[in-house]
C-alpha cells in the first residue's frame, strides 16, 4: 500500500481547523506522500490532522505527540474497557516506539489502517486480527497466539478455568483440535461461527470512527481502499 502508486484526489476547500504545512518540513512532506498513496487528499489529511491536534494539544513544540493514555481519555474509552488490542493496532508501525508518544504520521497511518477496513466484507477484520497476532508471519496461529487474541480482545484473566471455558466456547481448546495451528481460512470460519470472537475489535472500530472525523469520512476512505488494495490488511505491502 505505502509502496504503491497513487492517483490524485479531487481538490476541495478544507474546512479543517488546522492545516498540515509541508513546505520546508521533510517529515510532513513524507507523511503527506504516504497518505496520498493511501487515497487521501489534502482536505482529508487536514481533517485528520485537526483531530490529531485536538488530542495532542496546540502547545509549543516542533514535534507534537500524545500518549496512549491521552488517546484513550480523548476517545472516552474507560479503563475497564481497555484491552491489549487497543495498543496492538499500533504494532503495525515499522520501528515506531509509541512509548515515547504517537506523532501525526503514526496516528494517521494506524487509524487509516484500522478504520478503513471493510468489516462488512466478512473476512477483512478477522484477517487484520490474524495479521496482528501472527508473530511468526508464517500464516499459521498456534494455541499460544490464539490465547493472545482472546486476551488481546477480551481482556486478561488469571482464572485458568475461565480461560479454558472461553477457549472451548470459541472452539479452540488447548487440548485439541488446533494444536497443529490455525490458518487464515480456518480463523475466518471460526469468526463466522462465533462472531463474538472479533466483536470487541468491531465495537472499537465503530466507536473510533465516530470520534475521529466521523463515520462518513471513513466510509469514503473504505471504498477507496477496497478499490485500490482489495482485501489487503498489510499497511506496508
Amino acid at each position: 500500500m505505502i509502496n504503491g502508486r497513487s492517483k490524485r484526489g479531487k481538490k476541495k476547500k478544507s474546512k479543517s481547523k488546522y492545516t498540515l504545512h509541508v513546505s520546508g518540513n521533510a517529515e510532513n512532506e513524507e507523511t503527506m506522500e504516504y497518505l496520498t498513496r493511501l487515497g487521501m487528499n489534502k482536505p482529508d489529511i487536514d481533517e485528520l490532522y485537526s483531530c490529531f491536534m485536538e488530542i495532542a494539544g496546540s502547545g509549543k513544540g516542533k514535534t507534537r505527540s500524545f500518549s496512549l493514555s491521552q488517546f484513550y481519555h480523548w476517545a472516552q474509552i474507560r479503563n475497564d474497557q481497555i484491552a491489549d488490542f487497543h495498543a496492538d493496532i499500533f504494532s503495525v508501525l515499522e520501528g515506531g516506539d509509541i512509548a515515547n508518544g504517537i506523532n501525526f504520521r503514526e496516528f494517521a497511518l494506524v487509524m487509516w489502517n484500522f478504520l478503513s477496513l471493510h468489516e462488512e466484507a466478512g473476512t477483512t477484520l478477522p484477517a487484520f486480527i490474524f495479521f496482528l497476532y501472527d508473530k511468526a508471519g508464517n500464516g499459521v496461529l498456534k494455541n499460544a497466539e490464539l490465547r493472545d487474541i482472546i486476551w488481546g480482545l477480551h481482556g486478561h484473566t488469571d482464572d485458568e478455568g475461565r480461560l479454558e471455558a472461553v477457549m472451548d466456547h470459541f472452539k479452540f481448546s488447548t487440548r485439541n483440535p488446533f494444536e497443529l495451528g490455525t490458518n487464515m481460512k480456518a480463523f475466518a470460519e471460526m469468526n463466522r461461527m462465533q462472531p463474538f470472537l472479533c466483536y470487541p475489535a468491531f465495537r472499537l472500530m465503530k466507536h473510533l470512527r465516530l470520534k475521529i472525523c466521523g463515520t462518513a469520512f471513513w466510509m469514503r476512505l473504505r471504498s477507496k481502499r477496497r478499490k485500490r488494495f482489495q482485501e489487503s490488511v498489510d499497511l506496508w505491502e
